[in-house]
């Protein structure tokens, strides 16, 4: 019976230094784990994008320089979406007319200028169909997001 309780013994001693190592293990990895996250909230501080200066704090006159920035802004993003749908009506108003370049050349009899107009056809026409391809793409693009 001696060696039954010997066994007993040893097999209790392994067990409360186990739980002992496997115990001073989680305590330090919540330790760190703590630590890390600690160090996470103070580098993550941010700031309104209104604040200028970096204080936490919004002033009317910060306030106001955003609001102009973000007006701005818009303002410039409404011209290039301008800029841009009239430069692709441009283009698909050229494709459309360009044949009849090439019959108004013939009928006016300039044979060399319905030649070297139905020559560079392939290539006008490949160029000014990706300039409306990617103008209605993009726009596509913008409105799914």
């Amino acid at each position: 019976m001696s060696n039954d309780d010997d066994n007993v013994k040893t097999s209790r001693l392994e067990r409360t230094s186990l739980n002992r190592e496997v115990s001073l293990l989680i305590n330090s990895s919540i330790t760190n784990l703590g630590s890390y996250t600690m160090a996470e909230d103070t580098v993550k501080k941010e700031f309104h994008p209104a604040d200028s200066n970096g204080d936490g704090k919004v002033s009317k006159a910060e306030h106001e320089m955003y609001m102009e920035f973000k007006r701005k802004e818009l303002e410039d993003a409404d011209a290039m979406r301008d800029a841009q749908r009239k430069m692709t009506w441009f283009a698909l108003g050229g494709l459309l007319l360009y044949p009849f370049a090439v019959v108004i050349a013939v009928l006016a009899g300039l044979e060399s200028a319905s030649k070297i107009l139905g020559d560079m056809a392939a290539t006008y026409f490949v160029a000014v169909a990706g300039i409306v391809a990617a103008f209605f793409g993009s726009q596509a693009y913008s409105k799914g997001k």
